[in-house]
């Protein structure tokens, strides 16, 4: 997969994020089909490495058990498909499908009040991105608010809040966490309720159907665990300060 985002600080991977190994598993999921992630995915070893990392999450029982049946769903419609198939379902859902594309993967398509404002939706993630530290690279030919661009953005952000969480900084970690809120709830909750009603719209269901389900459900999650984070940083910082 080519890097859609370059970083102003690389990321640790010897840190503990369980939803940064998962924004990345996703950014590389709604990317262009690559035989190394699709031989895993459908598989019972990418069930049991997708379960795996959702368990480390906090307060993630009840969304194992969600996931868990999407997954199996996954399993079911990936079962000897070819990888010929697979991009094919890639195409139709996310590229150029005919007469239509089925679920487009840009954000500004589902938050933007009306179409004269993609382009102004665009720029506004784009220097989102950059405010934080973070510019699309060269090598990546789409547009800003594709999906596979904003899971690698949280991926990024998820990291910088367990380095936060290592170093002890809670003023830091309250900030990172408070503009990663802003981005889910600006972009990419709004990006990802639009592309799964798009996808529950499909006569046929395909392989990306309960994928699409899994990372929204999953965003949500991490959005609510981030609301309770934001409020015991800042209940915790008005008691220092008392």
């Amino acid at each position: 997969m080519v890097a859609t985002t370059s970083v102003s600080r690389e990321i640790d991977k010897g840190l503990e994020s369980p939803a940064g190994e998962l924004f990345h598993f996703f950014s590389s999921a709604f990317y262009y089909p690559e035989e190394s992630i699709w031989g895993w995915l459908p598989s019972s070893q990418g069930k049991h490495d997708l379960l795996g990392t959702l368990g480390r999450l906090a307060g993630s029982d009840g969304l194992v058990a969600t996931v868990q049946l999407l997954m199996d769903e996954v399993a079911v419609l990936g079962q000897d498909l070819s990888f010929e198939t697979i991009e094919a379902a890639y195409i139709a859902m996310f590229a150029c499908g005919y007469p239509r594309v089925l679920c487009p993967p840009y954000g500004s398509l589902y938050t933007a009040p009306d179409e004269d404002k993609r382009l102004e939706g665009m720029i506004a993630v784009k220097t989102f991105y950059e405010a934080c530290g973070v510019v699309i690279t060269d090598n990546f030919r789409d547009l800003p608010d594709h999906v596979c661009v904003e899971f690698e953005f949280l991926q990024y952000m998820a990291y910088e809040i367990a380095r936060t969480q290592a170093s002890g900084d809670s003023g830091l970690e309250r900030i990172v966490a408070r503009h990663t809120l802003d981005f889910l709830d600006q972009y990419a909750v709004g990006l990802l309720d639009g592309m799964s009603k798009a996808a529950a719209g499909i006569a046929t269901r395909n392989i990306y159907c309960p994928l699409i389900e899994v990372a929204a459900s999953v965003t949500k999650h991490y959005r609510d665990s981030l609301i309770i984070l934001v409020n015991d940083l800042a209940d915790s910082a008005e008691g220092d300060e008392a």
